[in-house]
């Protein structure tokens, strides 16, 4: 059996792929219609075997937000897939790094992180509506960052980099939209 994790013990990503889930458990977690799932499968979008896996799950969540935002389907199949695609070469990157590396890039990202903060505190008004700084927050709590507590091993850097890519993407896309938002 090929184990996936670095230092012994079970990683999120050794247990997510041993998961598999059924076209309604698929349908009702990522709220798409069992007929649309069954479409996206036949056309070849998402891939299926004895089940739905966990990075097929995301994909579907992927191309239903694309969707929601009014991608066209094969926009959004497109879209997942780079998506994706981006973040397995990252993550092939950052498993190449040495401690040192790892480390250098953890501060870099720590860098990057702080800058887009002051950025957004410089963007937003005095009277930025409640709603927006509410939803803001409610993003960032989700990626629940654990950055101060220092790393006892290696991998957790690995684990660490790759939430502070996510964290520091998820910042930019929530700049963006309070950017574009019409100031009441």
């Amino acid at each position: 059996m090929k184990r996936l994790d670095w230092e012994g013990g079970l990683t999120l990503e050794f247990i997510g792929s041993r998961m598999k889930f059924s076209t309604e458990q698929v349908a009702r977690l990522c709220g798409v219609t069992r007929r649309q799932l069954t479409y996206w499968v036949q056309r070849g979008f998402v891939p299926v075997e004895d089940g739905f896996t966990v990075p097929a799950v995301e994909k579907v969540l992927l191309i239903k937000r694309a969707l929601d935002e009014g991608a066209t389907l094969r926009t959004a199949v497109r879209e997942a897939t780079r998506v994706l695609e981006e973040r397995a070469q990252r993550r092939a990157q950052v498993m190449a790094m040495g401690p040192q590396q790892l480390r250098e890039a953890v501060n870099e990202r720590l860098d990057q992180l702080e800058s887009a903060l002051r950025r957004l505190r410089e963007t937003l008004p005095l009277q930025a509506s409640v709603s927006a700084l509410q939803k803001l927050w409610d993003r960032l709590e989700t990626l629940r960052l654990e950055v101060l507590a220092p790393p006892d091993r290696v991998g957790a850097l690995y684990e660490r980099l790759l939430k502070l890519d996510d964290a520091v993407d998820e910042l930019g896309r929530a700049l963006q939209e309070l950017q574009q938002q019409p100031e009441r």
